[in-house]
């Protein structure tokens, strides 16, 4: 390979698996409790999940591996939390099949969960807002957008 002299020149470039914890595509994943090395890891399924969309895993120090929808880049967004790992959580990592693996820091695990189709019906909503709006309403509109919970 060469060196890359302009970062604009992969401004728009479209890379098989998210796995940055900062960037537009994941500015949702930040709970508002966190500090900025309170997320550990981050990784983007490989492909579509059983209902045709793409999430993220999130490891973080309070023991969880979190599953928000890709991209999240509103605050706030829908998430699904599981636990399991007896400390934090130090790496997720989606396999082409989307199977995910979890490594725990001193709880010294490797963990594997898979993708499954929720059964459950989903009726609630919630409000999130998204990090660009001004959320106070003074410009560009209410700043909060109604989302459905995954």
């Amino acid at each position: 390979g060469e060196r890359m002299h302009s970062l604009s020149i992969l401004r728009d470039t479209q890379w098989p698996q998210w796995t940055c914890i900062l960037g537009w595509s994941v500015a949702g994943i930040w709970k508002p409790s966190y500090d900025l090395t309170d997320v550990n890891a981050v990784c983007q399924t490989a492909t579509p999940g059983p209902d045709g969309q793409h999430y993220v895993a999130v490891g973080d120090d309070d023991h969880a591996v979190i599953l928000y929808r890709f991209p999240s880049p509103c605050l706030g967004a829908p998430r699904r939390e599981y636990t399991g790992h007896a400390s934090f959580v130090t790496c997720v990592r989606f396999s082409r099949g989307n199977v995910l693996v979890s490594v725990g820091g001193n709880d010294h695990t490797l963990q594997q969960w898979r993708l499954v189709e929720d059964s459950r019906e989903r009726v609630s909503t919630v409000v999130r807002a998204c990090p660009w709006v001004d959320v106070q309403g003074a410009v560009g509109g209410s700043g909060a957008e109604e989302g459905a919970v995954l």
